[in-house]
């Protein structure tokens, strides 16, 4: 848990996280690929890098 904190505290401090929408939002809004699309493969990418810790 406190890991996770750590890391929900350090995306929203960097911004990385509205740097995340905003490129999934411009990729949906400049490309046939809408949103939705995007969500299960980041999943499981996300998925794959939790794997090996």
């Amino acid at each position: 848990m406190l890991s996770a904190g750590m890391l929900i505290n350090i995306v929203h401090t960097t911004g990385v996280g509205m740097w995340a929408v905003d490129t999934i939002l411009a990729i949906s809004a400049s490309t046939f690929i809408h949103m939705f699309w995007i969500f299960p493969f980041l999943v499981i990418f996300l998925g794959f890098i939790g794997l090996g810790h």
